[in-house]
């Protein structure tokens, strides 16, 4: 099968196993924080992202049609020039969102490290104390966050993937509101959210076709302000007291800090949103970790099977394409009228090779040849029975013509002689065992991409 081609359904098929798995998770969490698992939905949601990264399915998928191709009709994966032009355009269109958005985030990283270039000094003795005590008491190492002083925030912010830091507005906060900022951005430090933010934007940038991706991005960013709001809470007093202070914060963060760091607050509709988030979990009592770790298991069952129900859907959709393709190539080349030529037992003059298959299935399979001047290049062989046929498509150089044909039982050569995109349906009045091939007679090499089917 072609690079593209293979690059396209692994992309595809990892986004799709991503999201069905996030849509069942989420609607599950929803249920078990509802019963008072608090929290859950942002466990899930980070438990969620090695499958937009993952291409298990692909790969499973790959390796099922190689031992059991009837299950799919053996087409899956087999190229026509029309699915291998639609794979083409998509792997350029998703190199260019990848180029794009790679350049947005390398951007933003640059605009976060301008923000405090040059604004930043060393914190007071006080502020020192308080923030090693608030360490101390959360267990955290002092040593493994630095604590500075920023001329270019207007709320304290965490930031920094290999060195951690806290960041406080020159001169804004003392006594309580400054430990309330201490334990608030450590906790992100704890439920590592700077890395989880990172992570997720990469998966965003690979993944910006997928609008469930954009959600998720938005639901990590969401959720674990809530988780680090319940947290802060039982080291600041309780709730009150907790949002008391952050009110005093609100602000507008832009667009870099949102992205890349964690801070209070980013505005006042977020506030008011975490404020009845965590109103709801007045009184609820710790639920016990075994019914969690039951539903879990339920979880990964019921999320197992969707996966594999929404893949196989995928897979007969690709074989509704290949067939609609395969008609279209058909009724094309038919317009064309290609003619078939016909060849006795040694009769041709090329050197003959034989060439390797990419991919390769019982009634089928695709080559990528680099097929040198007057060299004919062939299949290994394979059988197929009188009265079925030989499909083959192969896509070949716009401006140079070569042949594309079958060698039969008894040798004979059948081919039609075309450029471009080639496609030619052979059929058959003998078993035995046959070849395909591809003969080129022009001055130079070519590089011709194909696949076979038996039907």
């Amino acid at each position: 099968m072609a690079w593209t081609i293979k690059l396209t359904f692994a992309v595809l098929f990892t986004s799709l196993t991503g999201s069905v798995v996030l849509l069942v998770w989420h609607f599950i969490g929803k249920g078990l924080e509802w019963l008072g698992y608090r929290d859950i939905r942002y466990s899930l949601l980070k438990l969620v992202l090695p499958f937009f990264v993952l291409p298990v399915c692909y790969l499973v998928f790959v390796r099922l049609v190689r031992l059991w191709p009837e299950w799919d009709g053996g087409v899956l994966f087999l190229q026509t020039p029309a699915i291998l032009r639609g794979c083409t355009i998509f792997c350029a269109v998703w190199f260019a969102g990848i180029g794009i958005l790679g350049l947005w985030y390398l951007l933003l990283l640059a605009m976060l490290r301008k923000r405090h270039r040059g604004k930043t000094m060393k914190c007071k003795e006080e502020e020192i104390r308080e923030f090693c005590s608030v360490c101390e008491v959360l267990r955290i190492p002092p040593d493994r966050v630095e604590v500075w002083l920023s001329y270019g925030i207007a709320v304290s912010e965490f930031t920094g993937v290999r060195h951690p830091a806290v960041m406080l507005p020159v001169g804004k906060y003392t006594g309580e509101d400054l430990r309330t900022m201490f334990v608030h951005e450590l906790i992100h430090y704890k439920q590592k959210d700077i890395w989880i933010k990172h992570a997720i934007t990469i998966i965003l940038i690979f993944h910006f076709f997928n609008p469930i991706v954009w959600w998720l991005h938005f639901s990590i960013r969401r959720w674990s302000e809530h988780a680090c709001d319940r947290k802060a809470c039982e080291y600041t007093g309780g709730m009150d007291p907790y949002f008391d202070t952050i009110t005093k914060m609100v602000t507008d963060v832009g667009t870099a800090k949102a992205y890349f760091t964690v801070q209070q607050v980013e505005d006042e509709h977020q506030l008011s949103e975490r404020v009845v988030h965590m109103k709801k979990f007045i009184g609820y009592q710790k639920k016990s970790p075994v019914a969690a770790a039951v539903v879990c298991g339920v979880l990964a069952a019921v999320s197992s099977v969707s996966v594999c129900a929404a893949s196989a859907g995928m897979a007969r959709q690709y074989r509704n394409l290949y067939q609609t393709s395969v008609v279209d190539e058909v009724e094309e080349m038919d317009i064309m009228e290609l003619e078939e030529f016909e060849e006795a037992p040694g009769v041709g003059t090329s050197v003959e090779e034989e060439g390797e298959l990419q991919d390769m299935v019982r009634s089928g399979a695709m080559f990528t040849w680099t097929v040198k001047s007057d060299v004919l290049k062939k299949t290994p062989e394979f059988d197929a029975k009188s009265g079925g046929s030989i499909n083959v498509a192969v896509v070949a150089p716009a401006d140079k013509y070569v042949n594309v044909g079958i060698i039969e039982p008894d040798g004979a050569r059948r081919y039609v002689r075309e450029k471009g995109d080639i496609y030619h349906e052979f059929s058959l009045d003998q078993t035995g065992k046959y070849r395909v091939f591809v003969e080129n007679k022009n001055a130079g090499a070519v590089d011709v991409e194909g696949s076979y089917i038996v039907r």
